[in-house]
């Protein structure tokens, strides 16, 4: 079983959400080690100051949890939004864990070998296939 950690701006959860369902399927049988996605906070409220940090917490948790970080990065978040998830990917390449992009390289950072760019027109299934490739060319040479 392929673990993935799924990243993205906090505002486009329910796309990742929508992945992990897809990826999660018993037919699929990944498992998403993302467990940002399911926090909620009230009314729509900034996370306090501990959330914060126990948040920071779990993210580096679940990344060393997977096998796979996948992070997506819409264009219309480049001006804006955290820097979380590229904190994100440079976690995981020091962690020496591949990333899939889907989005465009905006860093000399995205050109690390561990880095694959997808576009971010790419259905759930071509991101499946892609991390299958990935994993195979990663932990099985």
């Amino acid at each position: 079983m392929i673990k993935v950690y799924l990243g993205g701006p906090f505002d486009e959860r329910w796309k990742l959400k929508e992945m992990r369902d897809y990826l999660s399927t018993p037919i699929n049988q990944f498992r998403v080690t993302s467990r940002w996605l399911d926090n909620e906070f009230p009314s729509n409220d900034s996370p306090t100051d501990e959330q914060k940090y126990e948040l920071c917490a779990w993210n580096q948790f679940d990344i060393l949890q997977s096998d796979i970080t996948v992070i997506l990065d819409p264009e219309e978040y480049q001006a804006k939004g955290t820097p979380g998830r590229h904190i994100e990917i440079g976690y995981a390449i020091a962690m020496r864990l591949p990333v899939i992009l889907i989005g465009q390289r905006r860093s000399v950072m995205h050109f690390d070998p561990l880095i694959r760019i997808m576009t971010i027109q790419k259905s759930f299934l071509e991101v499946k296939e892609e991390i299958e490739r990935v994993y195979e060319e990663h932990w099985k040479r």
